[in-house]
């Protein structure tokens, strides 16, 4: 371990990627060329070297990091010979592309946004503006123009009133003025909205009716069944519970419910008619809109390294002293770069929360008073409430086809139960670097990919609509080139040591910020009741 300053450098960083750094050191040397220092100037100017470079670096990636680390490095490249015309290539750049690949590894938030690595700095983005033309021809953006409550809804809301339960072969169709002859059905967004229990007080006689909010969908994974306990509190305090199932089929929109206790006596259901008989002459279409993008001349990112450490040339091209700089370069820049990332969402979520427009909800991990189940059962809660505002993004924007992020904090991602975790960094290395983050997926309603991070702050649950349309754009992250350079700066707050920096140009951007965010309450390791 060596020590500068009170600064700690570790020269044994055993890692995946330090031994495939070696590797190629090797190679390289077997051609009479050091990689690290003097002889990169060789290998960036002759383009065969360059791209057996490339190769060696990219090694041990899926094929998406791959392709979008190539594509970073070949940029960083192009600006390091540009800029070779008036200064020369500085042996430091050596250590830039190293820096690059091992830094790229360690950002999760690159698995959140879609992200694609461009080759200029300038380039026009395509992308489809959804709309409604209304009977007289006028067209109305979406979802402004459903927020309006101007009655341009693609679908017709149902409006039944209060059901008595049993229920038995209710037409809801008949009762809708709809039919299954014109091409009409049920939405498959349909929604127990509240259930009245009839309940008897402790003298044996009284009896009140209690109204239990629910909002529920259907099960998770079923297209016709909702099987619902719900719990009612007295005007005592005194809990009482019964389940009901609920049947209903989407196309003929014939619905059934039942309460196991009888307790149950009334329902109220909402959702909306789906129909292949437009009768209001309405139509949903898109426009192609294109927004020119120009990434900047970049942010500088310094990193503290000692002026006794960078005198050592030793320490910079020496393979081992070299992979002792990329490891610190690596995690400094990767972890101002997650940051970032995770402030640009914050930004637009924000935004859609001062135009009233936000899409958000808050879950109480602590089960209410008088819940019977356990702490794990309440947390499948968690999930009805994420899909109701999946589905009303959707609905709302008219982007059907896709999937979802959920981005959050280890302790909030761990609320959602049986996730499939494809990545876990507790299992080992990606791409042969030790990585800060979990990768998973579940299925409820939708598609819900999982990203975990500790970079990303405890409380709540972050949430992005990614259309399977690529014209159909939400977000997209747009990194360009990374670049380490030395001697022409110093460090602002330790103006005596030379500097070490890293040059970034990358921009994300927002083109419909389908966006959500659910607050943690709570959640503080207890399993106690509210």
């Amino acid at each position: 371990m060596i020590e500068y300053n009170d600064v700690q450098m570790d020269n044994n960083v055993n890692d995946g990627f330090t031994q495939m750094l070696k590797e190629a050191s090797e190679y390289f040397a077997n051609k009479r060329i050091q990689m690290m220092g003097e002889g990169f100037k060789e290998i960036i100017s002759e383009q065969s070297l360059f791209d057996e470079y490339v190769n060696k670096l990219t090694e041990g990636l899926n094929s998406d990091e791959a392709v979008q680390t190539a594509q970073i490095l070949e940029n960083a490249r192009t600006q390091i010979l540009s800029e070779s015309t008036v200064g020369g290539i500085q042996p430091v750049a050596s250590i830039a592309m190293p820096t690059v690949r091992k830094m790229w590894s360690r950002v999760a938030m690159k698995h959140v946004y879609p992200t694609e690595a461009v080759k200029k700095p300038k380039f026009t983005v395509p992308y489809m503006e959804p709309y409604i033309v209304d009977e007289n021809g006028n067209k109305k953006e979406l979802p402004k123009s459903l927020r309006e409550n101007n009655n341009l809804a693609e679908k017709t809301s149902l409006e039944l009133g209060a059901l008595t339960v049993p229920v038995e072969d209710y037409d809801i169709l008949a009762e809708s003025s709809a039919s299954t002859l014109l091409g009409d059905g049920v939405d498959p967004d349909f929604q127990l909205a509240n259930a009245t229990m009839e309940v008897t007080l402790t003298d044996g006689s009284t009896t009140e009716d209690v109204v239990v909010e629910l909002d529920r969908s259907l099960d998770p994974g079923s297209t016709s069944n909702m099987f619902v306990a719900v719990e009612a509190e007295d005007s005592e305090g005194t809990v009482h519970e019964d389940k009901l199932f609920l049947n209903i089929d989407l196309a003929s929109g014939m619905l059934n419910a039942n309460s196991l206790k009888g307790l149950i006596t009334e329902i109220e259901v909402d959702g909306y008619l789906e129909s292949t008989n437009n009768s209001k002459q309405e139509s949903v279409s898109f426009d192609i809109k294109r927004k020119d993008v120009t990434i900047g001349t970049g942010a500088h990112i310094n990193a503290p390294i000692p002026v006794e450490f960078l005198q050592d040339t030793m320490a910079l091209y020496n393979i081992d002293g070299a992979s002792t700089v990329v490891d610190l370069m690596s995690k400094t820049v990767g972890m101002k770069l997650e940051h970032e990332l995770i402030d640009f969402f914050d930004a637009s979520f924000q935004r859609t929360v001062n135009s009233g427009s936000a899409y958000q909800a808050e879950f109480d991990v602590l089960p209410p008073s008088g819940y019977s189940h356990g702490p794990k059962d309440w947390r499948e809660e968690l999930k009805l409430v994420i899909d109701y505002m999946a589905n009303k993004m959707k609905r709302d924007w008219n982007f059907y086809q896709g999937e979802f992020v959920i981005f959050g904090n280890p302790i909030d991602t761990s609320l959602i139960n049986n996730v499939s975790w494809t990545f876990q960094n507790l299992e080992g290395e990606r791409g042969g670097v030790d990585v800060d983050f979990n990768l998973g997926a579940y299925a409820g309603s939708n598609k819900y990919r999982i990203v975990s991070s500790n970079e990303i702050d405890q409380g709540s649950l972050r949430m992005m609509f990614i259309p399977k349309t690529p014209q159909q754009m939400t977000y997209k992250y747009y990194p360009y080139t990374f670049t380490v350079e030395k001697g022409t700066y110093n460090n602002p707050q330790q103006t005596l040591v030379p500097n070490i920096m890293m040059t970034k140009r990358h921009t994300v951007e927002e083109l419909k910020p389908i966006c959500g965010k659910v607050t943690i309450l709570n959640h503080d390791g207890s399993t106690r009741s509210a």
